[in-house]
Parts: structure tokens; sequence; C-alpha cells
């Protein structure tokens, strides 16, 4: 995902749109955008990581 899809995935579930609906829209796996607010839930960012 860009930065920009991934940002965007995030003020979606941050907002209360479903894990699900999310990836539906992104056209990912629900574990992908788990992942991504996991990571941003400990980071505070969407930025690639090192």
């Amino acid at each position: 995902m860009t930065l920009a899809e991934r940002n965007v995935a995030v003020g979606m579930l941050q907002g209360g749109v479903t894990l699900l609906e999310v990836a539906a829209k992104f056209g990912r796996a629900a574990s992908t955008i788990y992942r991504l607010y996991k990571e941003y839930n400990t980071t505070r960012s969407t930025d690639d990581m090192p």
C-alpha cells in the first residue's frame, strides 16, 4: 500500500469503519489491515520501517 493509502486506512479505522470494510475497499486481506493498524498503534506512524 502507498503511504497515502495507509493513512486513509488508519483514518477509516479510527473513524469506526470495520477492519473487513477497510480491507475490501483497498482490495487487501484483513490480516494486512490488522497488521498495519497494530503497527500504527505501536509506533504512531504509517511510514515504512527500515
